[in-house]
């Protein structure tokens, strides 16, 4: 039983941060594209309604993109952090084996793919079609 709440906890942790980074990350990204999509305002003359819609449709075809380094990031810390406080020496020793922790992040990577999945192909194409679309109004 605590054996499961511990694995819970592992999981908990590992995609709150995964979703930090991600949103960190897209955030900068977004930002940075955010500013050449000015020249709508500016050039062709679209109101700030249109501009601010625009960059957050495009939120969708940033994302993606990101998914791969954050949750190799959050994995990484994730693993540098209970090394440096001995989580995992007390686990095996506990006789937890190995394996479950492997097993762990094996499942957790399955679930993120379908999560990569599941935006990059549904998602970003609908989001990015309709930004299309508010343009050519």
């Amino acid at each position: 039983m605590l054996q499961n709440k511990i694995y819970r906890n592992f999981y908990i942790e590992i995609i709150k941060t995964f979703f930090v980074i991600l949103f960190g990350l897209s955030l900068i990204a977004l930002t940075v594209r955010s500013v050449s999509f000015l020249d709508l305002i500016v050039e062709n003359g679209y109101p700030i309604g249109t501009y601010f819609k625009f960059s957050l449709l495009n939120l969708f075809g940033i994302t993606p993109k990101f998914i791969p380094l954050s949750f190799l990031l959050s994995l990484s810390i994730f693993i540098i952090k209970h090394i440096q406080d001995s989580e995992f020496v007390i686990l095996w020793t506990s006789g937890v084996k190995k394996m479950r922790v492997i097993n762990l992040f094996f499942i957790i990577s399955i679930s993120v793919l379908i999560f990569y999945l599941v935006l990059s192909t549904f998602l970003t194409p609908h989001a990015l079609n309709k930004s299309r679309k508010l343009l050519s109004q």
